[in-house]
């Protein structure tokens, strides 16, 4: 098992920041003396990591698309392993795309280079470099071979940090790369209890026959795979699709979800859906396309035009080079997640 004396993370008081906080002495402090540093954005944020104060040594507030901001990066700390989950994915605009998720994640490797620490730098990157599956057939599932495609902007700038952080192999680095789609589960943001209260009050869309196939990760397996991947050897100068073992048909999500509501917690719900034609999603594609061609971007737009997307991916290279093993069923972190939304009353 590899061991750190320093691990970063970027992007801790986020929705996989949170996870892998959360799971940090389980998997890595109770093997390792490693001193763990939480980076945000604003001093502001560090009020979200108070229940995590036990684990953190450090709080570090830095702007990751501000260099100035991340001169701590050149210390030398012996093994150091950089995790970089900090992306914007629904921006103000389409520069915020560029800005962060782009040159944020070229700052952070360009100032890790000043350091003479031994740096592995592990990249959550995404399924929208690669774009849509032709079907939902599993001779279309994404793999580790799989060309780049992106999937709009933010396709796009995952797909430029992807290229950044592979160069890392010729620098005397080492680097890992996550693809992960859809998550779901514990510390959720607000846009998932939306989707949720939709659900509750039979205003979801469902485009089409409702077939098209999603791949998601319980953020929960997620946070596991990414220590699995810190941790392991074999994991050096590697890419993995992390999912749950199956994709998902999109009517099939939407029903798990109702059944968890009215079986597990007495929610009352409206059966159905809002049924739309197939052209309704492609016309909300080219209207977004547009959009972001002009540099702006509408979070609704966006999504509509994914709902009857095929999106599935292949975890089989990390199920037997790293021993990767979604056991998080959908429908179990589900539980957790909505108790979140019933808690904070939002659904």
């Amino acid at each position: 098992m590899k061991k750190y004396d320093e691990i970063i993370i970027f992007g801790a008081n986020g929705w996989l920041g949170k996870n892998l906080l959360d799971q940090f002495d389980l998997k890595i402090k109770k093997d390792s003396n490693s001193r763990l540093i939480a980076v945000v954005e604003e001093e502001s944020q560090q009020i979200e990591l108070k229940d995590f104060k036990q684990s953190i040594n450090t709080i570090i507030n830095a702007d990751i698309t501000n260099t100035n901001e991340l001169d701590f990066l050149k210390k030398n700390n012996g093994d150091r392993l950089v995790i970089h989950c900090a992306s914007v994915i629904h921006p103000k605009n389409v520069k915020q795309f560029y800005k962060v998720n782009y040159f944020g994640t070229k700052n952070i490797i360009d100032m890790s280079k000043h350091s003479s620490a031994n740096t592995t730098f592990l990249y959550i990157s995404s399924n929208s470099p690669f774009g849509l599956n032709h079907s939902n057939q599993t001779c279309d599932t994404f793999d580790e071979q799989s060309e780049y495609n992106p999937y709009m902007k933010y396709g796009f700038t995952k797909m430029l940090a992807e290229k950044e952080v592979k160069k890392l192999a010729t620098q005397n680095f080492k680097f890992c790369i996550i693809r992960a789609p859809w998550f779901y589960g514990k510390y959720q943001p607000a846009r998932q209890f939306e989707f949720f209260k939709m659900i509750k009050d039979g205003k979801v869309p469902l485009i089409g026959s409702g077939k098209n196939k999603r791949s998601m990760i319980s953020v929960q397996s997620l946070a596991k795979a990414v220590w699995l991947s810190a941790c392991n050897e074999k994991a050096e100068n590697n890419i993995f699709w992390i999912a749950d073992k199956n994709p998902y048909k999109m009517k099939d999500i939407i029903d798990t979800i109702r059944q968890v509501m009215d079986k597990d917690f007495h929610i009352t719900t409206r059966a159905g859906y809002i049924k739309l034609p197939n052209f309704i999603s492609e016309i909300a594609f080219y209207i977004d396309k547009l959009l972001q061609g002009l540099g702006l971007y509408n979070q609704k737009i966006h999504v509509l035009s994914e709902m009857n997307k095929n999106i599935h991916c292949s975890v089989s290279k990390a199920e037997k080079l790293i021993g990767f093993d979604p056991e998080i069923s959908l429908r179990k972190s589900l539980l957790e997640s909505i108790k979140e939304a019933i808690d904070k009353k939002a659904i």
